[in-house]
């Protein structure tokens, strides 16, 4: 996908970001046992926030946040990092230490506790833009779903092909993180999702619409 020079600046601390989040798991990949267990007793002293299943903590200053989801007897693991501005990010689906599929994007929505973006220091009020974005991994016959919604989404519901449902709600990082995002993931076992319905909190729909899987994910 070609992307715009405007595009690329706004993506460029990110994609900066996962350059160095590839060479940080390169180089943790090195290290032996004994390091390894110094690590593991590092994080377990560390501060992690749980939430609906997704675990989130500080990492070089972005929060990063990861979710398992066991898939036709296999683990897959959703894991995302939004930098520190809290209007950009990253998400992926992994098996094991192998990255499936992966998505990035930005946001220039006013959320409580980020600052405007500096490009657009007054956003509209209303958003004007898609609700839900997604990206995919289909696996014997079924998908793994993943994304991100609009701050005042609370529920994502898919459609597949056969018309029934699969709902989960929407998790934004802990409030000390910042973060204009929320996130979800589904599971669909043995169809295809078609179309995405985004709730708010009081249980309206918001907007419902085709589900496309993307790897650029914009909400304005």
């Amino acid at each position: 996908m070609s992307l715009s020079p405007e595009l690329e600046a706004l993506l460029a601390p990110l994609l900066k970001g996962h350059a160095n989040r590839k060479r940080r798991n390169a180089m943790r990949r090195s290290v032996g046992v004994a390091a390894a267990l110094l690590t593991a007793a590092a994080l377990g002293a560390a501060a992690l926030a749980a939430s609906n299943s997704w675990i989130f903590k500080s990492d070089h200053g972005y929060a990063s946040g990861k979710k398992n989801v066991v898939f036709h007897g296999a683990t897959y693991t959703v894991q995302t990092e939004v930098t520190g501005d809290g209007r950009s990010f990253n998400v992926g689906l992994n098996q094991g230490p192998e990255l499936l599929v992966e998505s990035v994007g930005h946001s220039w929505l006013r959320a409580p506790g980020v600052e405007p973006d500096p490009e657009l220091p007054n956003p509209p009020r209303r958003p004007s833009g898609q609700a839900v974005y997604g990206n995919s991994f289909a696996s014997g016959g079924g998908e793994i779903w993943f994304g991100v919604a609009r701050p005042e989404i609370a529920r994502v519901d898919l459609t597949d092909q056969h018309g029934h449902d699969f709902s989960t709600a929407t998790v934004r990082p802990p409030q000390r993180y910042r973060s204009v995002f929320r996130f979800w993931v589904i599971a669909v076992p043995a169809s295809h999702a078609t179309t995405f319905t985004a709730y708010d909190y009081d249980g309206n729909a918001i907007q419902r619409g085709p589900l496309t899987a993307t790897t650029i994910m914009s909400l304005y």
